[in-house]
């Protein structure tokens, strides 16, 4: 079969968040490259909204609606591109009720129907054998989740018919095989980090150079980017970040992440992040946006067990501990403590030095990850264009 369409299925397109716009750049670029020499159109579905993502007098991603399966029905390949799709809790807590709200009239029972009906395809063979499923996660499913016999049926079928399942994180590889009885899913990686930094920028040029970018060029070199907005301890993060900035000799800067939205904050932030010797966040996407880039990279977060506020609680320690930096994970509650106490401040400080400037960690972890992501974008092409 030649191939000849592709429809790539991603997550809401707020146009506010960079990590998710990151994610679909990245999926537009794949496409790009796999049709060098080929005659392939594609199709960005998303199952809220539809509309552009514009960046100066021109569409950069442009979305249509998916909320009828026959629109799937002439394409050769139905890609699930990242997020959460397939896990129960982004239905309950997240999907189902941003649907209600936007229908209005839709129950809870109707709004749980639909998500089944559009994420797993409504059990229909023909579209199944379509599909790929890359870069999501399912890595806090639980058996009490399963216990929703529909849930369970459907991941089964979804995870058990499809040409390939390759999920960002090795919890969810394995979950899926146990689910299916057979090695179905290999670990593939978050979506963004085959997003071309150096392409992106080149494109938009000067235009991406915002107010950190000349804020850091008045600094002197090396540069640490810190970049907090993910815990309820913004300003104890920043504060330390400043400690191991001074400690280190190096300037720092503070990166809005998620407040620099849109095409336009997205490329000012990857700007700076490329300027950068040491990143610093408590992000996720500005830490794999980091670890793209190569940079000697610190993530702060939780080290709760198991996700307890959101979806994402726990990305980031899984990101860290499965590319082998799992020291570079730093636990929120260890700098609170050594703050309030301050008799242990300085001992951490130097730790959390120890490992920007670890500088042969820092290179065969990204020479380790290149490879791995490299592989990963190799299967997946493999998958799209092969039998």
């Amino acid at each position: 079969m030649t191939l000849n369409s592709i429809a790539l299925i991603c997550a809401r397109p707020t146009g506010l968040n960079p990590g998710m716009l990151s994610v679909d750049l990245a999926g537009i670029q794949l496409l790009e490259r796999l049709n060098q020499n080929r005659n392939i159109t594609w199709t960005l579905f998303n199952t809220e909204a539809q509309g552009s993502i514009v960046y100066g007098d021109r569409d950069c991603i442009v979305y249509k609606l998916l909320d009828d399966l026959r629109l799937l029905e002439n394409f050769d390949r139905v890609v699930f591109w990242g997020d959460f799709a397939h896990w129960l809790l982004y239905a309950t807590q997240e999907w189902v009720p941003r649907t209600m709200r936007r229908l209005g009239s839709m129950s809870e029972a109707e709004g749980m129907n639909k998500w089944f009906h559009l994420f797993f395809l409504g059990g229909a063979e023909r579209l199944l054998q379509k599909v790929i499923v890359f870069g999501s996660t399912l890595y806090g499913l639980t058996a009490k989740q399963l216990a929703v016999g529909a849930y369970y049926d459907s991941l089964q079928s979804m995870y058990g018919s499809c040409r390939a399942a390759m999920p960002r994180d090795f919890y969810s590889a394995v979950f899926i095989n146990q689910l299916v009885g057979a090695n179905n899913a290999v670990l593939g990686c978050d979506c963004a980090f085959f997003l071309d930094d150096a392409k992106l920028l080149s494109t938009l040029g000067k235009e991406c150079h915002g107010i950190s970018t000349i804020i850091a060029e008045g600094k002197a070199l090396p540069l640490l980017v810190c970049a907090i907005g993910r815990t309820q301890s913004a300003s104890l993060l920043s504060y330390f970040s400043s400690l191991v900035a001074n400690r280190m000799g190096a300037s720092i800067v503070f990166l809005p992440w998620l407040a620099n939205n849109g095409i336009h904050g997205l490329c000012e932030s990857l700007d700076l992040l490329s300027r950068s010797s040491y990143v610093i966040t408590d992000i996720y996407h500005c830490a794999v946006s980091s670890l793209r880039l190569g940079k000697s990279t610190i993530a702060f977060g939780s080290t709760s067990p198991s996700p307890t506020h959101s979806l994402s609680d726990k990305k980031k320690e899984i990101l860290f501990r499965q590319h082998l930096i799992g020291h570079n994970y730093v636990a929120t509650e260890r700098v609170s403590q050594a703050v309030i106490q301050d008799s242990s401040l300085g001992s951490l400080v130097d730790e959390v030095v120890g490992l920007l400037q670890d500088k042969l960690s820092v290179e065969t972890a990204n020479a380790l990850l290149k490879t791995h992501v490299d592989s990963s974008s190799n299967l997946l092409q493999m998958a799209l264009v092969t039998d």
